[in-house]
């Protein structure tokens, strides 16, 4: 519960309590029972949670609430037990109660929208983020979190709308602001941009196989074909699904009616991933093209050979047989 106590001690500090003890039971015992007050049940929580006994920190608490059930502070401290027992229901329902009474409590505010954010409830979560950035608008994570939850709803220009205000708030962007902000550049079809942000991820020193995997897909999507296989052969351990890859550069190139460039591309593809038959009908029409009869037939042969049990391709194959009958005729 270490990221539960770094809270709890905070909150001990805010209320200036001195304990001069080690432990809940040494607390009571010190004390005079004949009085005892909310905020007495609420300190033996919080030693209770930070003795690693959260079971006996709940029934503390709740003592303590019994007692005052209008201090936002003990529902605020019981949410951070149960959410370090998974118990995320509860939580949500104790911050909720401790936001109800103090709107302006961002600490609650926070907590309640990572709870949101861990059960999808992504609109509520958003809900919070803004809540939390009118309290305090300086904070850059809460806009890379808004803007995580508006990418999560496929709302890309919002996400990215918050990324810029995050990566204004900051000096050094943290490597998942790159990988994010440039797939909702990706998903908006804004290469351009997209492109600027691997370079500008590439000056800040952040490079992985993810990032490298974006930029070819990238440039494939921009018809940079040269660069994209230039980027693959220079990095030739960097990718684990090299198939997939070389199949988007060969379609690149087909696209581009650059034949020879794509036929060696979707081949390898083929050759180090049998999975990719599709590559195979592709290369009969590159060869169609190229007036290669032979190849063409042979293609769509091997084709519908290996596509027999796919049916995710039968529209396909019921193509390719089709052109075999007339090519054969």
């Amino acid at each position: 519960m270490k990221s539960t106590l770094r809270r709890l001690l905070l909150i001990i500090t805010i209320l200036n309590l001195n304990f001069g003890v080690s432990n809940a039971e040494d607390y009571l015992v010190k004390k005079d029972n004949t009085k005892l007050s909310d905020n007495y049940y609420l300190n033996l929580g919080i030693l209770a949670a930070e003795s690693n006994k959260p079971d006996s920190a709940i029934i503390y608490i709740s003592k303590a609430i019994e007692l005052n059930k209008k201090n936002p502070i003990s529902y605020y401290v019981r949410a951070t037990v149960y959410y370090e027992l998974n118990r995320f229901d509860e939580a949500l329902k104790d911050l909720s109660q401790s936001i109800k009474i103090n709107s302006k409590d961002e600490k609650s505010l926070y907590l309640r929208a990572i709870l949101h954010q861990n059960k999808s409830l992504f609109a509520n979560a958003i809900k919070d983020y803004e809540s939390l950035i009118k309290l305090n608008s300086n904070d850059s994570n809460y806009y890379f979190q808004l803007a995580f939850c508006f990418q999560e709803l496929n709302e890309f220009q919002k996400s990215i709308d918050n990324y810029l205000k995050y990566e204004k708030l900051t000096k050094s962007p943290a490597n998942e602001f790159f990988i994010n902000i440039i797939y909702n550049y990706v998903q908006l079809k804004k290469y351009s941009d997209a492109l600027t942000y691997i370079q500008k991820s590439e000056q800040f020193g952040f490079v992985s196989n993810e990032l490298l995997q974006l930029k070819i897909n990238i440039l494939t999507n921009s018809n940079q074909c040269d660069e994209a296989l230039k980027l693959f052969e220079d990095n030739p351990t960097s990718f684990q699904n090299k198939g997939n890859i070389l199949t988007n550069i060969g379609m690149c190139f087909l696209q581009n009616n650059r034949y020879s460039e794509a036929g060696k591309a979707l081949l390898l593809a083929y050759e180090i991933d049998k999975s990719l038959v599709e590559n195979l009908f592709n290369l009969a029409f590159i060869n169609q093209q190229m007036k290669n009869p032979t190849q063409t037939i042979n293609y769509l042969e091997q084709f519908v050979t290996e596509s027999k049990n796919r049916n995710d391709l039968k529209q396909l194959r019921d193509q390719a047989i089709r052109q075999l009958d007339l090519m054969k005729k």
